[in-house]
């Protein structure tokens, strides 16, 4: 749908994680279904009623500014779409998938292709419902933090400073303990994926988020880390894109659910 273009990086970071292809449950593609038969009928309350009730769509929150947010959207753009899910990641009671569609003006005209980023979570009725919606994103993420909260520095520099230490189970101990990062899934997944991984290089590495998105105790977010050999600091640097889901526990901390990086990365000029 044209209104849920989701920033290249996102893109990106999908198509670097798609060598593992997740099935995509019975239920995502009901809720699509759902989901684009309102949109098309121009049914805002139906389709809020896809999301939980305090889901944030971009700067949309809650279903009732979801409902009128949809109403000026509509004023403006007359599309009919169609859409698929491309990849869906599932963990326990959260789920976090990519998919892409195809829209078209009502009275004729070009299709328009867009991509899309999603996360649901299972409601206490059992129902899975949308949380997280990313859409109208710049083609490029904005080089500069944005509203970024203290909380997520300190938990990045946290994972930074065990991972240039080497510590696998200080890493492990910021994600839920099903937490994922790309196929390396629970704490113990985590800690061997580490070791195996450090097995193989000395870099040392540092990061940023670039834009984090929260709300209904969950937060999507992306960034990149900057690492270089550590025995060669004016060695060649390498950058990885990641993508972050973290949901707020009842302690009030925030772990991280799923974390999808870049697999080769990009290799830039040594600064």
């Amino acid at each position: 749908m044209n209104f849920r273009c989701v920033a290249c990086l996102l893109v990106s970071i999908a198509g670097a994680a798609g060598a593992r292809s997740d099935e995509v449950p019975a239920w995502a593609h009901f809720w699509l279904g759902e989901w684009y038969a309102a949109y098309n009928a121009r049914d805002a309350d139906a389709l809020a009623s896809t999301y939980a009730a305090d889901a944030r769509v971009n700067d949309w929150r809650g279903r009732e500014q979801i409902v009128q947010g949809l109403k000026q959207e509509w004023q403006r753009d007359d599309f009919l779409c169609t859409g698929r899910w491309t990849k869906m990641m599932v963990i326990d009671n959260v789920a976090v998938g990519w998919g892409d569609d195809a829209c078209q003006p009502r009275k004729g005209g070009a299709l328009t292709d867009t991509q899309w980023l999603s996360v649901h979570r299972r409601q206490s009725d059992g129902q899975w419902r949308e949380e997280q919606s990313l859409w109208n994103l710049p083609n490029s993420p904005p080089s500069a933090e944005m509203d970024i909260p203290s909380w997520a520095h300190v938990h990045l520099a946290g994972i930074h400073d065990a991972y240039n230490s080497r510590n696998a189970e200080a890493i492990a101990a910021r994600y839920v303990p099903t937490g994922r990062i790309n196929d390396w899934i629970g704490h113990q997944g985590i800690i061997d994926g580490y070791k195996q991984l450090w097995s193989t290089t000395d870099d040392v590495c540092t990061g940023r988020w670039i834009a984090l998105k929260l709300g209904g105790g969950m937060g999507v977010g992306w960034g990149e880390d900057v690492c270089r050999p550590k025995t060669d600091p004016a060695g060649e640097v390498t950058k990885y894109p990641w993508l972050s889901v973290v949901e707020r526990q009842a302690d009030g901390r925030w772990l991280e659910v799923l974390t999808v990086w870049s697999v080769e990365g990009e290799a830039v000029a040594a600064q």
